[in-house]
């Protein structure tokens, strides 16, 4: 599985720790001017929660323009920069937790609004240095593969196929070409019966194949001697 560069989580992130340092000026200057403790004239959480809202800002811009690698480029410099800072400030709001002797009070002891902006600020601290890690990742990844949405498959719809029908034409030559048949085939009723097909007809008669008269000889003789002789009158 490749991890790309997904815009909806970069704009998410960007508003999340856009809101944190927003949260952190605000309690940096509640802090400077309500805290008893020396680290408070650092105003650390104010110049980090800066550089933390900027980076929310281009998170957000980069959300918008995933595939301009400059803007990517850019909120990668100011992520690792956020984290830098994010992680001083909580480390300084930790010694000034553990170090609660070194306050103004007149009892040498830090009161409860100097104890509680200390833990808000390294609660923010932790939770912002986390954040920009995971925003270096993404904009590192994007850098190297690209926006997600060059690694989406794509669908292509297949068009259906014409199936080609092949039809054989036997044709014969003009002169042997026979018309075709009209005549109806017999009907049952004008058929006649294989048994009595023969019956009516007579039986056939043998005729005796007559000799040929002899040479010089005519069968005709007399009558053509009648015919030669006139006839005598009265």
């Amino acid at each position: 599985m490749v991890f790309v560069y997904n815009r909806y989580d970069v704009r998410g992130l960007g508003i999340a720790i856009l809101v944190s340092g927003l949260l952190s000026i605000v309690f940096g200057v509640v802090g400077l001017f309500f805290g008893e403790h020396h680290i408070h004239s650092f105003a650390a959480p104010i110049w980090s929660g800066i550089i933390v809202v900027v980076t929310g800002a281009f998170c957000i811009g980069t959300g918008n323009k995933p595939t301009s690698r400059c803007l990517v480029t850019t909120l990668l410099f100011f992520a690792v920069l956020s984290m830098i800072l994010s992680g001083l400030c909580w480390v300084l709001a930790l010694i000034g937790l553990m170090r609660r002797e070194h306050c103004t009070h007149s009892s040498g002891l830090c009161d409860g609004v100097t104890v509680a902006m200390f833990s808000i600020t390294l609660l923010l601290g932790i939770f912002q240095m986390i954040l920009c890690f995971l925003i270096s990742v993404i904009c590192c990844l994007g850098i190297c593969y690209g926006d997600a949405r060059e690694h989406e498959p794509t669908a292509y719809e297949r068009e259906p196929m014409e199936q080609s029908v092949f039809v054989v034409a036997t044709q014969t030559p003009p002169a042997t070409q026979k018309p075709p048949s009209t005549r109806k085939p017999p009907s049952s009723r004008n058929r006649p019966d294989p048994r009595n097909e023969y019956v009516d007809e007579p039986p056939p008669v043998q005729t005796r194949p007559e000799r040929p008269a002899p040479k010089g000889r005519s069968r005709d003789r007399g009558r053509d001697r009648d015919r030669r002789t006139p006839e005598r009158r009265p």
